[in-house]
């Protein structure tokens, strides 16, 4: 498997850790979409992830932390939107651009680490963050 394709596991409510290996080269759009039990996603180090497509992770409302890996180009958009209980997010420096809506109603959000190499941020993308206390833009 080289791919997660779309809506793959929407809505799968009893998956509670995720850890994807290197071969992954892409998530498609809502793949683990209201995946409301997730609560650990990780990437191996060695990751080749590419693409995460949007709305992805939208509505994983007990996920905490999350380290994009280095190769990923795009936060696409709602990526991780209604995430409740989000608290920090890892950006690889390959993050050129984050988009609409990504991280929207990430209410706990406390810290994201914006890559010197971003020209994008669409708007929204940090819409109700109310606990961001930093972004270097």
């Amino acid at each position: 498997i080289t791919s997660i394709p779309s809506n793959c596991f929407y809505r799968c409510r009893s998956l509670e850790g995720l850890t994807l290996h290197d071969r992954i080269t892409s998530i498609g759009n809502n793949a683990f979409d209201e995946s409301y039990s997730l609560t650990e996603l990780s990437f191996k180090t060695s990751s080749t992830l590419q693409n995460i497509g949007e709305c992805a992770f939208d509505w994983c409302r007990i996920l905490k932390s999350v380290t994009i890996p280095e190769g990923v180009t795009r936060i696409e958009n709602r990526v991780f939107s209604w995430c409740d209980n989000l608290e920090s997010v890892s950006l690889p420096e390959s993050i050129t651009s984050i988009g609409e809506d990504a991280f929207e109603m990430c209410v706990k959000l406390k810290s994201v680490n914006i890559p010197k190499g971003v020209t994008s941020i669409e708007k929204r993308a940090f819409a109700t963050c109310n606990s961001l206390e930093f972004q270097k833009v």
